[in-house]
C-alpha cells in the first residue's frame, strides 16, 4: 500500500470496500465454525491489538528519541552561538560546528519523518485488522456499538490528527535546522 500524507476520498472508498470484503469473508469463516466462533474472533482481535500496541508504542518511542536528539543539538547550537555571536568570540572552528549541528538537525528531521511514516503504515494496518474483526463480531452478535477502533479515529477537526501534526512538526524542525546551518555557513564564509 502506498502511503500518502493526505489520502484521497477514492483511496478511502477503496480501503472501506476492502475492509467490507474482508469482514464478510471473516464472518463466513466464523459461521463455518459454529462451536466456537467468538473464541476464534477473540484470538484474532487480541493478535491485532497486540500488533497495534507494539507499533503505536514504537512510534511514540521514535518521536521521543527525535525530541531528545533535536533538543540536545539545539542546546549545543545555542551555547556555541551565544559564545560565537553574543560574546564576540569569532572562531571558524565553532562556526563549522554550528554548520554540522544544523546539518544533523535537518538530516535527523528527514530520517525521523521517514521512520514515522513507516510506523503510521504499520499502525494503520493493525487498525484495519482490528476493524475487520470488530465488524465481524458486531455483525455476528448484533452489537453495532462494538466497532470502536475506527469510530475513535475520526476527530472533529481533520487537521488535529497525528498524520497532519507530526509531518508539520518535522518540517518546522527541518526548517529551523536548515536556517541554522545556512546562518553558520555565512558566518564561516564571511
Amino acid at each position: 500500500m502506498k502511503f500518502c500524507l493526505f489520502p484521497s476520498d477514492k483511496r478511502r472508498e477503496e480501503e472501506e470496500s476492502g475492509i467490507e470484503n474482508q469482514t464478510e469473508e471473516l464472518q463466513s469463516k466464523l459461521l463455518s465454525h459454529p462451536e466456537k466462533p467468538i473464541d476464534e474472533a477473540s484470538r484474532l482481535l487480541e493478535h491485532a491489538r497486540e500488533l497495534f500496541i507494539y507499533w503505536a508504542g514504537q512510534r511514540l518511542v521514535s518521536i521521543r528519541y527525535f525530541l531528545l536528539a533535536f533538543t540536545a543539538a539545539a542546546i549545543v547550537y545555542v551555547d556555541i552561538y551565544t559564545d560565537l555571536i553574543v560574546n564576540g568570540n569569532s572562531s571558524t572552528h565553532e562556526a563549522l560546528i554550528l554548520v554540522a549541528i544544523g546539518l544533523f538537525g535537518a538530516g535527523a528531521s528527514i530520517m525521523f519523518l521517514g521512520l514515522d511514516l513507516r510506523n503510521v503504515e504499520l499502525v494503520e494496518s493493525a487498525e484495519r485488522a482490528m476493524d475487520v474483526v470488530e465488524r465481524a463480531i458486531a455483525r455476528q452478535l448484533g452489537y453495532c456499538s462494538f466497532q470502536t477502533t475506527m469510530a475513535g479515529n475520526k476527530p472533529k477537526c481533520r487537521f488535529l490528527q497525528y498524520s497532519h501534526i507530526l509531518p508539520a512538526f518535522f518540517a518546522v524542525c527541518f526548517s529551523v535546522s536548515a536556517f541554522g546551518c545556512i546562518f553558520a555557513m555565512f558566518k564561516v564564509l564571511g
